[in-house]
């Protein structure tokens, strides 16, 4: 009796193993797409915050910088977002970045060491940023130096929500909007007309386009 009652009750063990595997394998898919469905707003609403706070304190910089400008230069500000790619297919996230810049017609180098020295300061002193590297100049011997194309770089992360940005200063081709002049670093300023360009950009992935 011992033996066949053992005998029965093994098979009927191993179908509610069965019973319960297979209900694992239908179950999980729903629980994965309902936790996906609850946790994604949740999600969004944090990284929307984030960036709408980038928003504020980037144009905290600019307005700092515009009024520092006291109108002898024009100081723009731009936020965007645009669609991450794999290849030509989106991805669903974005880049989304902000960017204060102005640029100065400059016939010699004196107008790039002025724009520098007027404003790398008052971005590397903002209360706003901590620093993430050196100031990075192309090249050490000719940036403010020599009239010919060259940049200085920095970057920073903002202390709120550690998104990076980049300070550059630097000298190009005036009006090389078709690339006909040579535009790499120690390259000559062609007809002795050169183009200042400084810029403030932040930058990162995001998961919408929280700046339309």
């Amino acid at each position: 009796m011992s033996s066949t009652f053992h005998a029965v009750k093994s098979p009927m063990k191993r179908w509610k193993i069965v019973l319960i595997v297979i209900a694992c394998i239908l179950v999980l898919p729903v629980i994965l797409v309902v936790s996906s469905l609850l946790v994604s707003p949740i999600f969004g609403i944090f990284d929307k915050a984030k960036f709408e706070g980038l928003d504020r304190n980037s144009q905290s910089i600019f307005d700092t910088l515009k009024l520092k400008s006291y109108g002898s230069e024009t100081w723009t500000y731009t936020k965007k977002c645009d669609p991450e790619l794999t290849g030509d297919w989106p991805t669903g996230k974005y880049y989304c970045w902000t960017k204060s810049a102005t640029e100065v017609p400059a016939t010699d180098v004196s107008q790039l060491t002025r724009l520098h020295d007027k404003y790398f300061t008052i971005i590397d002193n903002s209360a706003f940023l901590k620093t993430r590297t050196q100031l990075n100049k192309q090249f050490p011997d000719e940036f403010g130096v020599k009239f010919v194309v060259s940049g200085a770089e920095k970057k920073y992360s903002m202390i709120s929500n550690e998104v990076i940005c980049t300070y550059f200063a630097g000298l190009s081709q005036y009006n090389n909007t078709n690339g006909t002049l040579d535009d790499d670093y120690s390259s000559e300023i062609v007809n002795g007309k050169g183009l200042v360009t400084v810029s403030f950009t932040c930058s990162e992935l995001a998961t919408g386009d929280w700046y339309r």
